[in-house]
């Protein structure tokens, strides 16, 4: 089946300050993707305050999974192709 996982730190702990390594964890475990919180100014955010990290935060969650996402998708293909399925 080939269905992407996308995941939800945001919602899922609740706080700002797991998200960034929520995400990452996310990312290795082989999540596709990620629907994250942000705000420019998470304490004036309308809905989910506590969970919304700020817009700096996001970016830095990006570029610390960018190479390990590249790394893992690699991994992946390469099991698939060399996988014996007799």
């Amino acid at each position: 089946c080939d269905i992407p996982i996308i995941y939800d730190p945001s919602h899922s702990t609740g706080y700002r300050n797991f998200v960034p390594a929520i995400s990452r964890a996310a990312i290795a475990a082989g999540a596709d993707g990620l629907i994250v919180e942000s705000h420019p100014n998470p304490p004036e955010s309308i809905s989910d305050a506590d969970q919304a990290i700020t817009l700096e935060t996001l970016t830095e969650i990006v570029d610390s999974i960018k190479w390990g996402w590249w790394l893992n998708a690699k991994e992946i293909r390469y099991n698939i192709k060399s996988y014996n399925y007799r």
